[in-house]
């Protein structure tokens, strides 16, 4: 998977941590396709909550059906070089993970969030 990130024009993913905070590494905008639970693809929403928080953040493009999802993938380009002075940053991107980490670790553990 890091070699196809590494060479991809365009990611195109759900909306994981794990797949956000590597592609993100790759300095790669991503789109996001989050899963859904009405759909069966997921137990809950918690990744269109996650998507929402990270569009927001101007951290990737998110689509929330079909029709974005070919809008963004379609201006691309023009899209991601909008956002892309924030969300290539390795500054931005070390303090995302750190961020992500502090909330992950807090609802494993929630005594030692501080």
């Amino acid at each position: 998977m890091l070699e196809n990130l590494k060479t991809a024009e365009v990611v195109i993913a759900h909306a994981g941590v794990g797949t956000l905070l590597q592609a993100l590494h790759q300095k790669k905008i991503p789109i996001l396709y989050p899963r859904r639970a009405r759909w069966g693809e997921h137990v809950d929403d918690h990744q269109i909550m996650f998507a929402q928080v990270i569009e927001a953040r101007k951290r990737a493009l998110v689509a929330y059906n079909p029709k974005q999802l070919y809008r963004l993938y379609r201006d691309y380009a023009r899209l991601a070089d909008g956002i892309s002075g924030t969300a290539t940053t390795d500054n931005g991107g070390a303090r995302l993970r750190q961020y992500l980490q502090t909330r992950l670790q807090a609802r494993i553990d929630p005594g030692e969030e501080g």
